[in-house]
């Protein structure tokens, strides 16, 4: 737990590069309507998670206190800060001082689970500078043990994640969704980000659970009870090309159909075939 000394802003994304002993993630401890919960701010992926009122950035306020870890394998480390790393802003976030040049076409998603009162965020990105294994496009994550606060995690060896930075998509690899509850409730997991994904790509959520898939759209919830549990067993995430065909050898002769749901639970069929006077459409729900 380190402290800001100045009494101006501290970059992190300067600080964090002139001390590469430590991770290149930093973590607040900041207040929701109801409790205190932990936001993330990763300075290499530029990335960070909305569960607080206030909102992080590479930008810490004066005297504010974060936490910082060694890298992996690393026993102890030195941090230490300059008046080059200082920085100025306004109430509205706006640098007097130009912002280094940042990665923006990195693929985000960005999940949230709620149980109506408290809620935490987890987040999925593809960089290309990123490997699939731990690396400095990756948070930790930090629970805040507190049984109202439900979480949300991804995993990374034996590596619970809030940002979970891997290199480039593989479709339909299976990607474990950590939830931890401390109370038996009624809760709600939805998309709040998909950023810079190809056209077509679906994103499913599989609750292994009840054998069901839903396709992730930004406002679209998917509903669920879950009982007192920490696993990652119950949900994975699963990424899918259109036009990835597996198992089918007479590919000239396939007729494509793509099913998508919008923003307004509209179901559209798009069928790139000769559509016949007996071809139908069946609809299931989960049960």
């Amino acid at each position: 737990l380190l402290g800001n000394p100045y009494p101006s802003y501290l970059d992190w994304s300067l600080a964090s590069a002139a001390n590469p002993g430590v991770m290149s993630t930093i973590w607040y401890r900041t207040k929701t309507a109801t409790a205190y919960t932990f936001d993330t701010y990763n300075a290499v992926g530029n990335m960070h998670t909305n569960n607080g009122l206030t909102t992080v950035s590479n930008l810490i306020p004066p005297m504010q206190a974060f936490w910082v870890r060694v890298n992996e394998g690393q026993p102890t480390s030195t941090v230490t800060f300059t008046n080059a790393m200082r920085s100025h802003a306004d109430v509205s976030g706006n640098k007097m001082k130009a912002p280094a040049l940042l990665q923006t076409a990195q693929q985000v998603l960005r999940l949230q689970v709620s149980n109506g009162i408290n809620s935490d965020e987890t987040i999925v990105l593809f960089n290309s500078a990123a490997t699939n294994g731990i690396d400095n496009f990756d948070s930790p994550k930090m629970t805040n043990n507190n049984a109202a606060i439900p979480e949300l995690y991804t995993v990374a060896g034996n590596q619970q994640l809030v940002i979970n930075g891997l290199n480039s998509i593989t479709p339909n690899e299976e990607i474990p969704l950590g939830f931890t509850t401390g109370q038996s409730n009624v809760f709600t997991l939805k998309a709040t980000e998909l950023s810079n994904f190809d056209s077509g790509m679906q994103i499913l959520l599989k609750d292994n659970l009840l054998n069901s898939e839903q396709l992730l759209a930004v406002g679209t919830d998917y509903s669920f009870t879950s009982d007192i549990t920490s696993n990652t067993s119950r949900f994975t995430l699963i990424f899918k090309s259109p036009s990835l065909t597996t198992a089918l050898n007479d590919v000239e002769s396939l007729n494509e159909v793509f099913v998508n749901v919008d923003k307004d639970h509209r179901i559209s069929i798009r069928y790139s075939g000769k559509a016949e006077s007996t071809d139908c459409a069946e609809i299931y729900n989960s049960v």
